[in-house]
């Protein structure tokens, strides 16, 4: 059966002003990712990301994708990799996201938040 995907592919912006961009087939993500928000303060190049994607009854589709981040600052290249899941419903995409940073103290290394992404 032919899975009908045609409402995630393109170009979404958060509530924070970061952007993906989605290509979407046979169930896998594939794209980049623009953040807004860093720890260096200064704008990151995009990221590559992948990811997968499920549609569900009433037309709802399931979304995860990955990316992962080298940022410059006063200790070195800092390293780190997010990962956010969510649900494209009504044009909205709602995810929440885990942030792991590896050079942070254990008690500050995992970071989680939500956003919300609109199709632009």
């Amino acid at each position: 059966m032919e899975v009908d995907h045609s409402h995630l592919p393109g170009r979404w912006k958060n509530q924070l002003g970061s952007e993906v961009v989605f290509e979407a087939d046979d169930g896998q993500i594939t794209g980049e990712y623009w953040t807004a928000v860093s720890s260096a303060g200064t704008p990151l190049p995009g990221k590559k990301i992948f990811g997968t994607y499920q549609i569900v009854p009433g037309g709802a589709i399931l979304v995860n994708w990955i990316a992962q981040w080298q940022v410059p600052s006063e200790k070195g290249v800092q390293h780190s990799s997010t990962s956010w899941t969510g649900i494209l419903r009504n044009g909205k995409l709602k995810t929440h996201w885990l942030l792991i940073s590896a050079e942070k103290q254990e008690w500050e290394r995992l970071n989680i938040g939500a956003d919300l992404f609109k199709r632009i």
